[in-house]
């Protein structure tokens, strides 16, 4: 009986992180929306060194509890989608170790800079950046009768539910 020869599985991985890549670069919103990811979200992490004097920039404390809720974000996402791609399964992977370098930076030392918590968030933030590039939310071609909120369409077509 022949063994079985698997394909290579991660030939494919390279070429998808790099359409993702250009798909991110290329939309306006979802530039707007990592600016404001940046700063805005993590006014927790800019604002404590100038306000007080004996706080550190990059103080684990702030990235941790920065970097830690956008992982469980990822997280829940990631279990809620239908299909998983084997992409959807390296970015687990990646987001993984990201979080074992935020909490291990955290634990070791809670209130100054850490190497480890300064690579964990980095890393958060190039995973979120990469898992919200395909999103259709952020492309420009998306009808104003499609989506004109956060909760739903514009109209309903009541013909589609089943339990009237």
């Amino acid at each position: 009986m022949p063994s079985k020869e698997r394909e290579n599985q991660w030939m494919d991985i390279v070429p998808n992180v790099k359409v993702r890549f250009n798909n991110a670069i290329k939309s306006v919103y979802l530039i707007a929306f990592f600016i404001m990811l940046i700063t805005v979200g993590a006014l927790g992490i800019w604002i404590p060194p100038y306000r007080f004097d004996e706080i550190v920039l990059f103080n684990s404390e702030s990235l941790f509890t920065y970097a830690g809720p956008i992982l469980a974000m990822l997280l829940v996402e990631f279990f809620i989608q239908a299909e998983k791609s084997k992409l959807a399964v390296i970015a687990l992977i990646v987001g993984i170790i990201g979080w074992g370098l935020i909490t291990y930076g955290y634990i070791e030392q809670p209130t100054k800079a850490s190497w480890s918590t300064i690579l964990g968030t980095v890393i958060t933030l190039i995973l979120i950046f990469l898992v919200q590039a395909n999103d259709n939310k952020y492309d420009d071609d998306i009808g104003s009768d499609e989506i004109s909120s956060l909760t739903g369409p514009r109209s309903t077509n009541t013909d589609n539910i089943k339990d009237k």
